[in-house]
């Protein structure tokens, strides 16, 4: 039951912060939508099992601020191709294989390929993502493992 009063406060707290309203209808609404998400996680059992780890920890910056770094390099070099009269793109779609072991670290890695522009997770496996991309070189890249490595220290590095 602990488990259940600690999530409803963080939940009610977040959306408190987060929504910056402080009426009547809406602190009510917010409170309604804390009990709905807390009975629902509650039904689930979440509060029985480790079901979303935390992947934070003090590796965590340095991912964070590499796949910044990509995200702001990808968005220009997306957008130079795509602002061309004629823009020089190749969109393609293949399966990447990566190593990651915990379904944290497919879901991150699938994410952190959305996130980064030119390039969306369409489907992940046990051992692959299919990735399509806007240019080839980025499908390369991802081939290439670097973002898979750094997502498998940061995920290694959390447990």
């Amino acid at each position: 039951m602990g488990y259940f009063v600690v999530l409803l406060a963080m939940l009610a707290g977040t959306w408190y912060v987060l929504s910056g309203y402080e009426t009547s209808f809406f602190l009510v609404s917010g409170g309604i939508s804390a009990l709905v998400v807390g009975a629902l996680a509650f039904k689930m059992q979440l509060h029985r099992k480790r079901a979303v780890p935390a992947v934070i920890n003090y590796y965590s910056p340095i991912y964070f601020l590499w796949l910044f770094k990509e995200i702001v390099k990808s968005s220009l070099v997306v957008t130079a191709r795509v602002w061309q009269v004629e823009p020089d793109i190749s969109p393609q779609t293949s399966w990447v294989s990566m190593k990651q072991t915990s379904d944290v670290g497919r879901a991150t890695l699938a994410n952190s390929i959305t996130l980064t522009p030119g390039t969306v997770s369409l489907d992940a496996r046990e051992d692959s993502v299919r990735v399509h991309a806007l240019l080839h070189g980025d499908l390369v890249q991802l081939q290439k493992g670097a973002m898979d490595g750094k997502v498998k220290k940061l995920v290694q590095r959390a447990g």
